[in-house]
């Protein structure tokens, strides 16, 4: 079976991208993206501010400000002639503010899976999804308070209640 050029440059495509959002460097990863790039995030946690390479490069630029030497590693990587899905494992310090959180300088090391689509040799869209969960107790997210028990308190005698002992 002959390879096929476009999956491998799909894949390709994937590498630089990541590697330049590794390296901090957003005019490359800015040039690996269509003018209307859109990227969701499936569990609405860090939703980009606008679409194009502006939004993208903004929000990697937060992300890096956050986590200065935030990194993202493909474990695993396949593609068509205009998709392509990779598992994904982020790493950093955690050093500045995410989801709300103050930095604190702990290590953060958790999963995603992310879907790339592409259109005239570019990424045009991603949608993510990362282990929320797991980031949030890396980050030492205060718990949920404790919810309150409810206590009833019958007064008067059972009779009066209508309830029979």
């Amino acid at each position: 079976m002959q390879p096929n050029s476009c999956v491998e440059a799909n894949i390709a495509l994937v590498r630089k991208a990541l590697d330049a959002i590794n390296r901090g460097d957003l005019a490359t990863l800015a040039s690996t993206v269509t003018a209307d790039f859109v990227r969701t995030d499936l569990a609405q946690a860090f939703v980009t501010d606008g679409a194009g390479s502006g939004g993208l490069t903004d929000f990697i630029g937060v992300i890096r400000a956050a986590v200065p030497d935030f990194k993202m590693t493909i474990v695993d990587i396949f593609a068509t002639e205009d998709q392509a899905a990779a598992q994904i494992k982020l790493t950093g310090t955690h050093e500045g503010d995410v989801l709300g959180i103050p930095g604190n300088g702990g290590h953060l090391d958790f999963n995603g899976v992310s879907l790339y689509h592409f259109r005239d040799g570019l990424i045009n869209a991603n949608s993510q999804l990362l282990d929320l969960a797991g980031l949030l107790r890396q980050l030492q997210a205060p718990a949920q308070p404790p919810v309150e028990p409810v206590h009833v308190v019958l007064y008067g005698p059972p009779a009066e209640l209508g309830v029979t002992v």
